[in-house]
């Protein structure tokens, strides 16, 4: 099964979650089409006859994103490329808009946004037969899945386990931090200390409170995404759940 992942983001969330969707669906030949990689020429087999341009390469989000997968899914259809089985837009949900305090709304909202999108693409395609999509989110950011596995990743990373208590204590008391339902971080406005503030930000933050190694999300966030138990994450993650289990329905083998 062909899947086109328009994911946004940029090249440290992707090195991470690509891979991890490899290992956990190795049934499925996931494509990457956005953000394009940024390394110069183009390889066989990718989908990446567009010409590259920076926009694209730093990775996208919002209504950024939106104008790329509309206008890469136009370009492709145009080059008759063969078509793929499912279309995977994948973003994050941090940063609600002013007036939207309810984290559910801010993802049914972005749902519909990407919805809509890809009806007005096939609209526009009428030739091309339209495909399964599945709109997937890290809520707030792929970090809240690195917090619900937190002792099988960072924990036991060598570049941080001699601190990862130090860490996860100063999340907890400073930023409010829940490491049994990580998803809330920076959307709740009852947490003053965290709201409207970037998980990865907060973790960067502790990592500066002791000396040693400061997390990056371009090296750690990729590293612990890539060896992260599903299981786990799932219990603490519904957001993630409920990716996760829809992926699974629609790349069963029976899918194919």
């Amino acid at each position: 099964m062909i899947v086109w992942v328009f994911a946004g983001g940029g090249q440290s969330e992707i090195s991470g979650l690509l891979p991890y969707l490899r290992r956990e669906f190795p049934n499925c030949d996931f494509q990457r089409v956005t953000p394009v990689s940024n390394k110069e020429g183009n390889k066989p087999n990718k989908l990446s006859a567009k010409p590259k341009t920076d926009r694209a390469s730093q990775g996208l989000t919002g209504k950024s994103l939106l104008k790329e997968i509309e206008e890469r899914l136009n370009h492709k259809f145009r080059l008759n490329d063969p078509m793929c089985d499912l279309i995977l837009i994948f973003d994050d949900l941090d940063y609600p808009p002013q007036g939207i305090n309810d984290p559910n709304e801010f993802c049914q909202q972005k749902s519909q946004e990407f919805a809509d999108l890809l009806n007005q693409v096939w609209k526009n395609n009428p030739n091309i037969p339209p495909v399964n999509h599945l709109i997937g989110f890290a809520k707030p950011e792929l970090e809240s899945w690195v917090i619900a596995d937190w002792e099988q990743t960072l924990a036991k990373d060598p570049d941080f386990r001699d601190k990862c208590k130090a860490m996860q204590h100063w999340l907890v008391s400073d930023r409010q931090l829940s490491f049994s339902n990580p998803e809330n971080f920076g959307l709740d406005p009852a947490f003053p200390q965290s709201y409207h503030q970037k998980l990865s930000n907060a973790i960067i933050q502790a990592s500066e409170q002791k000396e040693g190694m400061r997390y990056s999300k371009q090296l750690h966030t990729a590293r612990f995404i890539r060896q992260l138990d599903s299981a786990i994450a799932q219990q603490k993650c519904p957001e993630f759940r409920k990716f996760f289990t829809s992926l699974s329905r629609l790349t069963s083998p029976s899918k194919s």
